[in-house]
Parts: structure tokens; C-alpha cells; sequence
């Protein structure tokens, strides 16, 4: 059950998004993304990240119940990424399986010039781009080598950026830049 506090904060969360719907059914999605991340929302977007980051201790607090350990999206995700990269196999298996079907289409000559070099492990630490951030909530694990951002970041240890308008560059290759503006 969910105390008065807890209400709160979720209510705080929720008025964000529906404020962020609601100027995209009006203004389109542009403009009214141009205004929900305006100067003169900045004080709605630190009140929405201090709630975040609070309602996320208090599902971060529900470690003896399963049921609700469930609910944890950050605790799914660093269950997943672990199962996936380092203890049960799935990315080895998935590179081998990859492997013998681009040796089949090498060997059928439908690859013509393309090469292609997978990984056969993963590394110690991934690289893990964390997209709204909030408050780095997998900092502290050990496996990850996290780059987070946020519009309005909880904590120190996140980048404030507005990730439709980082600029990215194909590092290294001989493409074009992309980027946002």
C-alpha cells in the first residue's frame, strides 16, 4: 500500500507527464518539447527529478518482498544484464549462433565484401549509456562503465544534457556526423 508520501511524489511524476502529453497534442511534439525543457520549466523539471529520485529509493527499499522486488526496473535491468553478458551465457550463445550463419553466407558467396568481427566474450565492463538518468542508479555496479544524463539529473555524478540535441559522430568511420540542434 502505498503511504501519503509515496502519493505524492507519484503525483508529482505523473503531472510532469501528462503536462508533456498534453502540450504535444496541442503544439505538436516538437514545440512542446522546446517548452517543457525551456528555463522557465526548470524548476518543475528539478521538483520532478528530487521526486524520482526519491520514489525510487522506496521501491529500492522493498528488498524483502519479492513480489514487489519485482517492480524494480533498475534491479530488472542489472539482473538481465548480468544474466545476458555474464552468467548464464546468452551473449556467448548468441555470438556463436551469429557466427555459424555468416560462415553459411560466406560460404553461399551472399556476403560479397562484407566483413564482419564479433566478440567472443564480453568485456570485464560494458558500456552503458544511460539515457535519463535521473541519479545513476547502476553506478554501483561493478560491471558497468556508466555515461548518464539527464535534462534534470538528481545527482552530481550525472551529465545534464538534452539528449535530442547531443550531437553524435560516427567516430572513427568515414560517415557524415549526425547530429541535433
Amino acid at each position: 500500500m502505498a503511504t501519503e508520501e509515496h502519493q505524492r511524489l507519484a503525483n508529482i511524476v505523473k503531472s510532469c507527464h501528462e503536462s508533456l502529453r498534453q502540450l504535444t497534442k496541442e503544439h505538436g511534439a516538437t514545440a512542446a518539447w522546446q517548452e517543457h525543457t525551456s528555463p522557465r520549466n526548470a524548476k518543475r523539471l528539478a521538483e520532478y527529478a528530487k521526486a524520482m529520485r526519491q520514489l525510487a529509493a522506496i521501491w529500492e527499499t522493498n528488498e524483502g518482498n519479492v513480489e514487489l522486488q519485482a517492480r524494480s526496473r533498475i534491479k530488472w535491468a542489472i539482473d538481465y544484464i548480468t544474466k545476458y553478458f555474464f552468467t548464464e551465457g546468452i551473449y556467448l550463445q548468441k555470438r556463436q549462433r551469429e557466427q555459424r550463419l555468416l560462415e553459411s553466407y560466406r560460404a553461399e558467396g551472399k556476403l560479397g565484401e562484407l566483413e564482419c568481427r564479433l566478440m567472443e566474450e564480453p568485456p570485464d565492463r560494458l558500456h552503458v549509456l544511460d539515457v535519463g538518468s535521473c541519479f545513476n542508479p547502476f553506478a554501483s555496479v561493478p560491471h558497468l562503465e556508466v555515461t548518464a544524463l539527464d535534462l534534470c539529473p538528481a545527482t552530481e555524478d550525472v551529465l545534464q544534457a538534452d539528449f535530442l540535441k547531443v550531437e553524435v559522430a560516427a567516430h572513427g568511420l568515414d560517415q557524415p556526423e549526425l547530429g541535433g540542434g
